[in-house]
C-alpha cells in the first residue's frame, strides 16, 4: 500500500494547488487501516486526515484501493476490516451503519450509479431528507430542487425520471449524483470518479459546485479522479497517489 501526499507531484499538476488555506478541526481521521473482501486485500495499512475545510485528491491506477476506501468510510458491509480505526469528528464510525453514518453528515458519490425501479429522482431525494428530519418545507425542497435541476443543466421534468433510469445518460446520472449531494447538505463527502463519463464540456461545472459545496468551511470532501483537468479546476488542499491499496 502508498497512499502518498506528494509535492513533487503537485507541482507538475499546478503550482496553485499549494496555496489552499488548511483548518484545525479533524473532520475524518483514518489510522493504520487494513482492509478485505473475502481473501482479497484492499486497503493495506492506509493512513490518512482531513481537517474542516479542506479537499483532498485522491489518482491512482485501476484497482488500487480508491473506490475500495469510498465503500469503507461509507460502511459498505461485504468489507471486513482487519485493523486500524476511521474516526469522523473525533468519533469511531467502524461500527456505524450506513444509515448511521448517513444520517451524521457523510455522503459518499457512487462511481456507477444504480437504477432504482419504482421511484422517481425527486421522491428518492425527499425520502431521504425525510429520514434526516430536514426541516425545508414540501414547496422550499421543490423550488430549491427546480433551481439546482436549471443550474446543473437538467430538464425541467428530471424530478419525474425514475432514479437513473436507462434513458439518462452518463452524464445525467453523475449530475444526479451532485444534486443529491447540494439537497441532502452533508458535512463530508466522497466523490467517487464523479467526472467518469461526462462531456468535457461540463468539468468546469462540476468543479464550480464542489467548490461553492467547500465555501462552507465547515465541510470537507475527498475526489477521486483520473482527470488532470478536474484537479488544476479544483485546486485541492493536497493530492495523494494510492498504488496497491
Amino acid at each position: 500500500m502508498y497512499l502518498l501526499s506528494i509535492n513533487t507531484y503537485i507541482k507538475k499538476l499546478s503550482l496553485d494547488l499549494l496555496r489552499v488555506k488548511s483548518y484545525n478541526n479533524t473532520m475524518l481521521k483514518i489510522k493504520n487501516l487494513t482492509a478485505v473482501f473475502d481473501d482479497l486485500q484492499l486497503l493495506d495499512d492506509i493512513n490518512l486526515e482531513i481537517n474542516e475545510g479542506e479537499l483532498h485528491t485522491i489518482i491512482g491506477p485501476v484497482r488500487s484501493g480508491k473506490s475500495s476506501l469510498a465503500h469503507t468510510i461509507m460502511g459498505n458491509p461485504r468489507i471486513a476490516i482487519k485493523d486500524g480505526s476511521v474516526k469522523y469528528r473525533k468519533q469511531s464510525i467502524l461500527e456505524k451503519t450506513i444509515d448511521a453514518r448517513s444520517s451524521a453528515g457523510i455522503f459518499v458519490s457512487s462511481q456507477y450509479p444504480p437504477s432504482i425501479d419504482g421511484i422517481s429522482n425527486f421522491e428518492l431525494v425527499k425520502s431521504i431528507l425525510k429520514n434526516r428530519k430536514d426541516t425545508r418545507t414540501p414547496n422550499d425542497l421543490e423550488k430549491e430542487y427546480k433551481e439546482l435541476c436549471k443550474k446543473l443543466g437538467l430538464s425541467s421534468n428530471h424530478g419525474h425520471k425514475v432514479v437513473n433510469h436507462a434513458i439518462m445518460s452518463d452524464t445525467e446520472c453523475k449530475k444526479n449524483e451532485l444534486l443529491h449531494m447540494l439537497m441532502i447538505k452533508p458535512d463530508f463527502v466522497v466523490f467517487d470518479e464523479i467526472d467518469t463519463g461526462i462531456e468535457s464540456d461540463e468539468f468546469e461545472l462540476f468543479a464550480t459546485c464542489i467548490k461553492e459545496f467547500l465555501s462552507d468551511k465547515t465541510k470537507s470532501a475527498i475526489v477521486i479522479t483520473h482527470s488532470r483537468e478536474l484537479l488544476d479546476a479544483l485546486q485541492p488542499t493536497r493530492v495523494h497517489i494510492m498504488v496497491a491499496g
